[in-house]
């Protein structure tokens, strides 16, 4: 859930901030500064408001594993992405996060 995303040899990935990843956490310029659970948090907020003004009696915004970028409210551009994928590196924003929100209505 506190993966962070992160840019590291040309990759864009989203890793824990412990020792096996020390690495890619010392070089500061790199690090976009988005936490999963941050990015989640945006985006449930944004689905509850929806709800809200839908008159919905309750809502419930779920993640488990993240798959790819769009799960925890991450977008990378197409132009980003084709000059990333043509350099031969990586989009890997993957990971647990396993956080519901649940919101009723009154």
């Amino acid at each position: 859930a506190f993966n962070e995303v992160v840019v590291y040899q040309g990759d864009i990935l989203g890793i824990p901030n412990n020792k096996k990843w020390q690495k890619a956490f010392e070089n500061h310029s790199a690090i976009a500064g988005i936490r999963f659970i941050d990015a989640f948090a945006a985006q449930a907020a944004r689905e509850i408001e929806e709800a809200a003004m839908s008159g919905a009696d309750e809502h419930i915004v779920r993640v488990r594993i993240v798959k790819v970028p769009s799960e925890v409210n991450l977008k990378i551009g197409a132009t980003a992405q084709r000059y990333i994928t043509g350099k031969n590196k990586k989009i890997d924003i993957r990971g647990p996060i396993f956080t519901s929100v649940k919101a009723k209505f009154e």
